[in-house]
């Protein structure tokens, strides 16, 4: 299932695709959609949380090295991401604070992560096991819940639907020649993604066999 509303086609002059493989694997409640990838960190933090506390027999160090641990990772990361667009960030201040563009550097946010983690096993050992078995049990958690969540994701394809273009027109979204297609999302609110667009438009024009289409989510 493709979840597109509230988004508008801005067309250029030829229309990307990413694919929409993280908009199909989602999970419906009634009404609400949600998407599986933040269901499935918010599960393994879970799994930590409730496995720590559990061997750990409710030492509230547990929960303060967990917590800590997540401060760490989830800072660095957005600290790391921020500064490698920092050019972007300038004059927009509080969207350092949106992370809504999903802009975390993995690898540093990992290593801040395993750094505090560390800190605590050797300084706190009344809850060294627990800390080590929590950190690893959500781990497998994450790999196991990500991985049965992408074998259930099937092909990437471009849904049959249409969007409104600049003019007000509806334009398909999938290419009626087969053409290779390129979908990149963007928001108004997103700096990193009005900082690419220069780079962007200039993929297009040195690979005029892609059709090449911005889906801008609107504001309101």
């Amino acid at each position: 299932m493709y979840t597109i509303a509230g988004y508008r086609l801005m067309a250029l002059s030829r229309p990307r695709t990413d694919t929409w493989s993280d908009n199909e694997i989602r999970m419906r409640i009634g009404t609400f959609s949600f998407a599986w990838p933040p269901l499935v960190l918010f599960l393994s933090i879970a799994v930590a949380f409730v496995l720590g506390r559990k061997l750990a027999r409710r030492d509230p160090d547990i929960d303060k090295a967990l917590l800590w641990t997540l401060v760490a990772g989830f800072g660095v990361a957005r600290v790391s991401f921020v500064l490698r667009y920092l050019p972007a960030y300038k004059g927009h201040v509080m969207s350092v604070l949106d992370i809504r563009d999903l802009g975390f550097d993995a690898f540093p946010g990992l290593i801040a992560g395993a750094c505090v983690a560390l800190w605590f096993v050797l300084r706190v050992r009344a809850i060294r096991r627990a800390l080590v078995v929590a950190i690893a049990s959500g781990a497998v958690a994450w790999s196991a819940a990500s991985a049965a969540v992408a074998s259930r994701g099937g092909p990437d394809l471009i849904p049959a639907i249409s969007l409104a273009d600049m003019s007000g027109r509806l334009q398909p979204l999938k290419s009626a020649d087969g053409e290779p297609t390129v979908i990149n999302l963007w928001a108004t609110w997103c700096p990193p993604c009005q900082a690419e667009m220069p780079v962007l438009a200039a993929a297009q024009a040195d690979n005029p066999h892609l059709r090449l289409i911005f889906v801008a989510r609107q504001s309101g």
